[in-house]
């Protein structure tokens, strides 16, 4: 891997998680608030998923698609590194940035009512969506290397998986 290609990697992840991280600022203590008037303790769960599916997962494609724009030669691994790059700068930056702005408090208590339902094993039921997130993150990763390559004209991924 090439100097370059790591700093290209973290600058496009980098930003599409700060767009990823502004649009949960506007949405995710909305979301958090309805659910936990609706569903209480299983409205960490619902919101992790709705938030990988409407936000990481474009979001991760998006990055990937850029890299396969500014590289020709782009793999399939590309995607995956952006797909977990994006990952590690949105989380970073929930539990940073998120601080200043509040949006982890409606998580927080979320959160609180799934530990509630679950106790000590509620860390167990969450790491199997913490495991979905970094999965469709790479997925979004890959298929945006895939899409952009096909727009191209350039697609050779069978050798690539096999």
């Amino acid at each position: 891997m090439k100097r370059g290609n790591r700093i290209r990697y973290l600058m496009i992840s980098s930003i599409f998680a700060i767009v990823g991280f502004v649009i949960g600022l506007a949405t995710m203590p909305i979301e958090a608030e309805i659910l936990l008037k609706t569903i209480d303790g299983l409205a960490w769960l619902i919101l992790e998923v709705i938030n990988v599916l409407l936000i990481d997962f474009p979001m991760c494609l998006l990055a990937g698609l850029t890299f396969s724009y500014l590289h020709e030669d782009a793999e399939l691994k590309d995607g995956v590194i952006c797909g977990i790059l994006f990952l590690i700068v949105i989380i970073f930056l929930i539990f940073t940035v998120g601080q200043l702005f509040a949006i982890t408090e409606p998580i927080k208590v979320a959160f609180g009512e799934l530990r509630n339902i679950f106790g000590v094993k509620s860390v167990l039921v969450s790491l199997p969506f913490l495991i979905f997130d970094f999965g469709m993150c790479m997925l979004g990763g890959v298929f945006g290397i895939v899409v952009g390559s096909m727009i191209r004209g350039k697609s050779n991924y069978d050798r690539q998986i096999r």
